[in-house]
């Protein structure tokens, strides 16, 4: 994304200043402003989706078809299974999550229905995409 040298550095000072300022102030620690950075530690293709079964009906009908996709047999499941390792939580579902799947939910927002997608170098987290055409394409792209 940062092709020129002196932006990319700019964009990393700003990083660190906004980071230290964030963390004397109580707020926490350096923002993932970088989009090189994998959200979490995994090695290949790790998908997570979080959605609220309660909560469903307030979808568009693209996320529930890419939802229900996902957690059926769908064709991207068999894809996902294929390239990597996937997992829908339900957050109204208790149960023990995988030690990736904790670190995930650990950068989780609180929307739903939310996706994070990594790998060992790069990653995505945000809206579940609107539609099961739309969603083969952000994944190719972390396909390792």
């Amino acid at each position: 994304m940062f092709r020129n040298p002196e932006l990319r550095r700019l964009v990393l000072l700003a990083a660190v200043v906004v980071g230290l300022v964030m963390h004397f102030r109580g707020g926490g620690g350096l923002p993932d402003l970088l989009p090189d950075n994998a959200p979490i530690d995994v090695d290949g293709l790790h998908v997570l989706v979080v959605y609220e079964s309660a909560e469903k009906h307030r979808l568009t009908p693209g996320q529930i078809d890419v939802i229900d996709d996902i957690t059926t047999a769908g064709e991207l499941r068999k894809w996902l299974e294929e390239h990597g390792e996937v997992r829908v939580y339900v957050d109204d579902i208790g149960g023990t999550p995988p030690d990736w799947v904790k670190a995930a939910l650990e950068k989780h927002d609180g929307t739903v229905p939310w996706m994070l997608i990594a790998n060992s170098k790069s990653g995505y987290t945000g809206p579940v995409p609107d539609g099961v055409a739309a969603t083969p394409e952000l994944l190719k792209g972390y396909a390792e």
